[in-house]
Protein backbone atom coordinates (compact mmCIF):
# COMPACT_ATOMS: atom_id res chain seq x y z
CA UNK A 1 0.00 0.00 0.00
CA UNK A 2 0.98 3.47 -1.02
CA UNK A 3 1.19 6.43 1.02
CA UNK A 4 -1.72 7.25 2.64
CA UNK A 5 -3.52 10.92 2.91
CA UNK A 6 -4.67 11.37 6.19
CA UNK A 7 -7.18 14.13 7.20
CA UNK A 8 -7.04 16.07 10.72
CA UNK A 9 -10.33 17.57 11.84
CA UNK A 10 -9.75 20.39 14.35
CA UNK A 11 -11.98 22.90 16.48
CA UNK A 12 -9.44 25.52 18.32
CA UNK A 13 -6.98 22.67 18.98
CA UNK A 14 -4.15 24.99 19.39
CA UNK A 15 -2.32 23.41 23.02
CA UNK A 16 -2.84 20.05 21.17
CA UNK A 17 -2.48 20.10 18.13
CA UNK A 18 1.00 20.25 17.09
CA UNK A 19 2.65 16.98 18.43
CA UNK A 20 -0.64 14.90 16.52
CA UNK A 21 0.67 16.76 13.33
CA UNK A 22 4.66 15.95 13.83
CA UNK A 23 3.76 12.22 14.09
CA UNK A 24 1.81 12.07 11.22
CA UNK A 25 4.66 14.02 9.52
CA UNK A 26 7.15 11.58 11.03
CA UNK A 27 5.37 8.25 9.39
CA UNK A 28 7.02 6.66 6.82
CA UNK A 29 3.42 5.77 5.01
CA UNK A 30 1.87 8.97 5.30
CA UNK A 31 0.64 10.96 1.94
CA UNK A 32 -0.92 14.17 1.50
CA UNK A 33 -1.42 15.98 5.29
CA UNK A 34 -5.01 18.03 5.47
CA UNK A 35 -5.70 19.87 8.03
CA UNK A 36 -9.22 20.65 8.04
CA UNK A 37 -9.78 23.93 10.78
CA UNK A 38 -13.57 23.83 11.78
CA UNK A 39 -15.09 27.46 13.33
CA UNK A 40 -11.70 28.05 14.79
CA UNK A 41 -11.01 30.94 16.83
CA UNK A 42 -7.41 29.94 17.86
CA UNK A 43 -4.12 29.74 16.57
CA UNK A 44 -4.99 26.10 14.68
CA UNK A 45 -5.10 26.82 11.11
CA UNK A 46 -1.38 28.75 11.51
CA UNK A 47 -0.16 26.11 13.41
CA UNK A 48 -1.16 23.55 10.91
CA UNK A 49 0.40 25.64 8.12
CA UNK A 50 3.20 24.95 9.07
CA UNK A 51 3.71 21.45 8.96
CA UNK A 52 0.47 20.14 6.50
CA UNK A 53 0.11 20.19 2.76
CA UNK A 54 -3.72 21.24 2.63
CA UNK A 55 -5.34 23.76 5.53
CA UNK A 56 -8.84 24.24 5.28
CA UNK A 57 -10.78 27.04 6.83
CA UNK A 58 -14.85 26.25 7.38
CA UNK A 59 -17.31 27.53 9.69
CA UNK A 60 -19.55 24.63 10.06
CA UNK A 61 -18.88 23.63 13.31
CA UNK A 62 -19.69 20.25 12.80
CA UNK A 63 -17.73 16.99 12.85
CA UNK A 64 -18.95 15.24 10.37
CA UNK A 65 -19.10 18.12 7.64
CA UNK A 66 -14.91 18.82 8.47
CA UNK A 67 -14.06 15.17 7.77
CA UNK A 68 -15.85 15.06 4.52
CA UNK A 69 -14.31 18.65 3.25
CA UNK A 70 -10.96 16.81 4.10
CA UNK A 71 -12.23 13.96 2.10
CA UNK A 72 -12.75 15.80 -0.68
CA UNK A 73 -9.35 16.95 -1.08
CA UNK A 74 -8.03 12.75 -0.85
CA UNK A 75 -5.63 11.71 -3.79
CA UNK A 76 -4.52 8.73 -2.45
CA UNK A 77 -6.93 5.22 -2.70
CA UNK A 78 -6.66 4.82 1.17
CA UNK A 79 -7.39 7.82 3.71
CA UNK A 80 -7.02 8.19 7.25
CA UNK A 81 -8.62 10.06 9.67
CA UNK A 82 -6.94 11.03 12.79
CA UNK A 83 -8.61 13.43 15.69
CA UNK A 84 -6.51 16.44 16.80
CA UNK A 85 -6.55 16.33 20.37
CA UNK A 86 -4.75 12.85 21.02
CA UNK A 87 -1.89 12.33 23.76
CA UNK A 88 0.68 9.89 22.99
CA UNK A 89 0.52 9.30 19.12
CA UNK A 90 3.62 8.07 17.73
CA UNK A 91 4.49 7.43 13.77
CA UNK A 92 4.32 4.10 14.86
CA UNK A 93 0.74 3.90 15.55
CA UNK A 94 -0.01 5.76 12.08
CA UNK A 95 2.18 3.50 10.38
CA UNK A 96 0.38 0.47 12.15
CA UNK A 97 -3.09 1.91 11.03
CA UNK A 98 -1.72 2.52 7.66
CA UNK A 99 -0.26 -0.95 6.59
CA UNK A 100 -2.40 -2.90 8.71
CA UNK A 101 -4.28 -6.00 6.76
CA UNK A 102 -6.15 -6.12 4.86
CA UNK A 103 -5.74 -3.69 2.56
CA UNK A 104 -9.65 -3.23 1.75
CA UNK A 105 -10.45 -3.62 5.40
CA UNK A 106 -11.70 -0.92 7.49
CA UNK A 107 -8.72 -0.29 10.34
CA UNK A 108 -10.02 1.56 13.33
CA UNK A 109 -7.60 2.37 16.07
CA UNK A 110 -8.67 1.63 19.80
CA UNK A 111 -7.25 3.99 22.57
CA UNK A 112 -7.76 2.70 26.38
CA UNK A 113 -4.54 0.86 27.04
CA UNK A 114 -1.56 2.61 29.27
CA UNK A 115 2.41 2.68 27.82
CA UNK A 116 2.89 -0.42 29.80
CA UNK A 117 0.29 -2.43 28.11
CA UNK A 118 -2.33 -2.98 30.79
CA UNK A 119 -5.85 -2.84 29.40
CA UNK A 120 -8.95 -0.86 30.70
CA UNK A 121 -11.59 -3.38 31.87
CA UNK A 122 -13.33 -2.45 28.71
CA UNK A 123 -11.17 -2.87 26.22
CA UNK A 124 -12.36 -6.92 25.68
CA UNK A 125 -15.71 -5.51 24.77
CA UNK A 126 -15.12 -2.54 22.88
CA UNK A 127 -12.89 -4.63 20.39
CA UNK A 128 -16.35 -6.50 19.35
CA UNK A 129 -18.89 -3.76 19.73
CA UNK A 130 -18.89 -1.16 16.55
CA UNK A 131 -16.05 1.16 17.62
CA UNK A 132 -16.20 5.04 17.71
CA UNK A 133 -13.03 6.01 17.46
CA UNK A 134 -11.85 8.98 15.17
CA UNK A 135 -8.90 6.98 14.12
CA UNK A 136 -9.19 4.91 11.48
CA UNK A 137 -8.59 3.87 8.04
CA UNK A 138 -10.95 3.68 4.70
CA UNK A 139 -10.68 3.19 1.00
CA UNK A 140 -11.33 6.52 -0.31
CA UNK A 141 -14.07 5.27 -2.81
CA UNK A 142 -16.22 3.55 -0.37
CA UNK A 143 -15.35 6.91 2.15
CA UNK A 144 -16.66 8.76 -0.11
CA UNK A 145 -20.25 6.59 -0.44
CA UNK A 146 -20.71 7.75 3.14
CA UNK A 147 -23.10 10.76 3.75
CA UNK A 148 -20.32 12.09 6.46
CA UNK A 149 -21.77 16.17 5.83
CA UNK A 150 -24.07 17.38 8.37
CA UNK A 151 -23.24 14.32 10.72
CA UNK A 152 -21.96 15.37 13.89
CA UNK A 153 -21.13 12.75 16.53
CA UNK A 154 -22.57 10.85 14.46
CA UNK A 155 -19.91 10.86 11.44
CA UNK A 156 -18.29 7.11 13.13
CA UNK A 157 -21.54 5.23 13.83
CA UNK A 158 -22.43 5.95 9.59
CA UNK A 159 -19.19 4.48 8.26
CA UNK A 160 -19.64 1.60 11.09
CA UNK A 161 -23.21 1.09 9.33
CA UNK A 162 -21.99 1.95 6.00
CA UNK A 163 -19.70 -0.84 6.88
CA UNK A 164 -21.81 -3.91 7.81
CA UNK A 165 -24.11 -2.59 5.29
CA UNK A 166 -21.40 -3.62 2.56
CA UNK A 167 -20.11 -6.54 4.43
CA UNK A 168 -16.65 -5.22 4.67
CA UNK A 169 -14.11 -6.51 6.15
CA UNK A 170 -12.97 -4.26 9.47
CA UNK A 171 -10.35 -4.54 11.94
CA UNK A 172 -9.62 -2.93 15.45
CA UNK A 173 -6.16 -2.56 16.71
CA UNK A 174 -5.18 -1.25 20.04
CA UNK A 175 -3.03 1.75 19.99
CA UNK A 176 -0.93 1.69 23.36
CA UNK A 177 -0.40 4.79 25.24
CA UNK A 178 -2.50 6.89 22.87
CA UNK A 179 -5.29 8.92 24.98
CA UNK A 180 -7.92 11.60 23.81
CA UNK A 181 -8.16 14.80 25.76
CA UNK A 182 -11.66 15.34 26.06
CA UNK A 183 -12.53 11.02 26.62
CA UNK A 184 -14.67 10.94 29.60
CA UNK A 185 -15.98 14.71 29.64
CA UNK A 186 -19.03 14.44 28.00
CA UNK A 187 -21.98 14.43 30.66
CA UNK A 188 -23.43 10.36 30.47
CA UNK A 189 -26.48 11.31 29.75
CA UNK A 190 -25.56 13.44 27.16
CA UNK A 191 -23.39 9.79 25.85
CA UNK A 192 -26.47 8.08 26.50
CA UNK A 193 -29.07 9.62 24.60
CA UNK A 194 -26.05 9.56 21.73
CA UNK A 195 -26.03 5.85 22.18
CA UNK A 196 -29.90 5.67 21.83
CA UNK A 197 -30.33 7.28 19.14
CA UNK A 198 -27.20 5.81 17.30
CA UNK A 199 -29.55 2.42 18.19
CA UNK A 200 -32.59 3.89 17.11
CA UNK A 201 -31.06 4.67 13.61
CA UNK A 202 -28.70 2.02 13.11
CA UNK A 203 -29.78 -0.71 15.20
CA UNK A 204 -29.55 -3.19 12.70
CA UNK A 205 -27.07 -2.67 10.66
CA UNK A 206 -24.88 -2.39 14.30
CA UNK A 207 -25.69 -5.62 15.33
CA UNK A 208 -24.75 -7.24 11.77
CA UNK A 209 -21.31 -5.66 12.73
CA UNK A 210 -20.86 -6.76 15.99
CA UNK A 211 -21.88 -10.25 14.69
CA UNK A 212 -19.02 -10.60 12.21
CA UNK A 213 -16.35 -10.16 14.93
CA UNK A 214 -13.23 -8.98 13.19
CA UNK A 215 -14.43 -8.67 9.91
CA UNK A 216 -13.62 -12.10 8.09
CA UNK A 217 -11.71 -13.30 10.91
CA UNK A 218 -9.73 -13.11 14.00
CA UNK A 219 -6.74 -10.47 13.33
CA UNK A 220 -3.40 -10.46 15.57
CA UNK A 221 -3.10 -7.87 18.09
CA UNK A 222 -0.68 -5.19 17.28
CA UNK A 223 0.04 -2.77 19.62
CA UNK A 224 3.77 -0.60 18.17
CA UNK A 225 5.98 0.91 21.30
Amino acid sequence: MGGVDIVVCAHNEQEHIAPVLDAIRSSQHAGQLIVVCDACTDDTAWIASGVADHVVEIPAANKGTAMAEGLARVTSPHMMFVDADLRGLTPGHIDMLATYPPAEAMVVGLRGETPSGRRSGWMWIAKQVPAVSGERRLPTAFARTVPLAGSGWEAETRINAAVAKAGMPWRHVVMRGVRNRTKGTVPWATEFGHVLTALATYGPELVRYSLRPQGSGAAPDSRPT
